[in-house]
C-alpha cells in the first residue's frame, strides 16, 4: 500500500542556480593594427584559450550561451572556448560588448533567454574586469583580470536580468599562468 504523506509546509521556491562566467580575451598581438578591434590574438593567446576552456568544461562550467564581442581577439577567444568546451550553444558577436562597461554588460546578459542555466561573456578590460570585481567583492583573488582570465560566479536569481553583487558568489577564478603552473601563480 502506498504512503500517502501530507505536507503542511510548502516552502518558496528557490531561483534556479545560474552561472555566469566572464572572460578577458586572451593575449592579443602588440603589433599595431588599425582600428584596435581588428587586432588578433599572439602565440601564446591562441595557446592559453585551450587551457582555460578546459579547466572550464572539467569543472561543470559550460556555457549554454557565448556572448562575445565583435574584436577579433574576442571573437577567437570565443571560437577556441567554444570548441574546447561546447558544440551546441550559440556564439553570439554583440557590437555592444566592445569595449563595454559592467552596465553594458550585464544589459546583454540580461536578454539571455531565463532557462539558460549557464552564460559566458567574452570581452575586454575594463568592464570585465570591473564586473568582476563588483560581483565577488572582497573575494576578488587578484588585483587585475589578466588576459584570458576566467572568473566564475554562481548567481541566485530566477532571470538574467537579476545579477547584482548580492545574488553573485564568485566560486572559481583562474588564468593561464596558474594552470601552466599547476598552481595558483
Amino acid at each position: 500500500m502506498p504512503c500517502s504523506v501530507i505536507c503542511e509546509y510548502q516552502p518558496t521556491p528557490m531561483p534556479i542556480p545560474r552561472q555566469l562566467l566572464l572572460l578577458r580575451h586572451a593575449k592579443a598581438s602588440e603589433a599595431p593594427v588599425s582600428p584596435d578591434a581588428a587586432r588578433p590574438l599572439c602565440t601564446r593567446g591562441l595557446d592559453d584559450v585551450p587551457l582555460v576552456a578546459e579547466f572550464a568544461r572539467a569543472n561543470g562550467f559550460v556555457p549554454d550561451l557565448i556572448l562575445c564581442s565583435t574584436a577579433v581577439r574576442a571573437r577567437q577567444t570565443a571560437e577556441l572556448l567554444h570548441a574546447t568546451v561546447v558544440s551546441d550553444a550559440p556564439l553570439v558577436f554583440e557590437e555592444r560588448l566592445y569595449m563595454a562597461a559592467p552596465h553594458v554588460i550585464l544589459a546583454c546578459v540580461a536578454a539571455a533567454p531565463s532557462e539558460l542555466r549557464t552564460v559566458a561573456v567574452v570581452g575586454h578590460n575594463m568592464g570585465i574586469e570591473y564586473l568582476a570585481k563588483t560581483l565577488a567583492g572582497d573575494d576578488f583573488p587578484h588585483d587585475s583580470m589578466p588576459t584570458c582570465g576566467l572568473a566564475c560566479f554562481s548567481v541566485s536569481t530566477d532571470s538574467w536580468d537579476g545579477i547584482a553583487p548580492d545574488v553573485a558568489q564568485l566560486v572559481a577564478f583562474t588564468r593561464p599562468k596558474a594552470l601552466r603552473s599547476g598552481g595558483d601563480a
